[in-house]
């Protein structure tokens, strides 16, 4: 079975600002890690059950499933 994912309006704008971001730290590897993150993300259509339910989704009683992505030390350095 496969399932729609939807990025709310928020978290859109919230993947633009870190799209500009690993592109300003990293101009020859965050195109590339971002293409990657969405990938990761997109990929919830097929088993989405294999991430755990963020905490949010209980006061919102949906379905939120929180998907961790790249490993730590890996990949580009935190934007915080």
């Amino acid at each position: 079975m496969e399932y729609h994912v939807v990025l709310a309006d928020a978290a859109k704008v919230d993947a633009e600002n870190l799209n500009r971001w690993a592109i300003e730290k990293a101009p020859l590897r965050g195109p590339e890690w971002f293409d990657k993150l969405l990938e990761s993300l997109y990929s919830l259509n097929h088993n989405p059950s294999r991430c755990p339910l963020a905490q949010e989704a209980r006061r919102s009683h949906r379905v939120i499933r929180n998907l961790l992505y790249g490993k730590a030390g890996e990949g580009l350095p935190h934007p915080l």
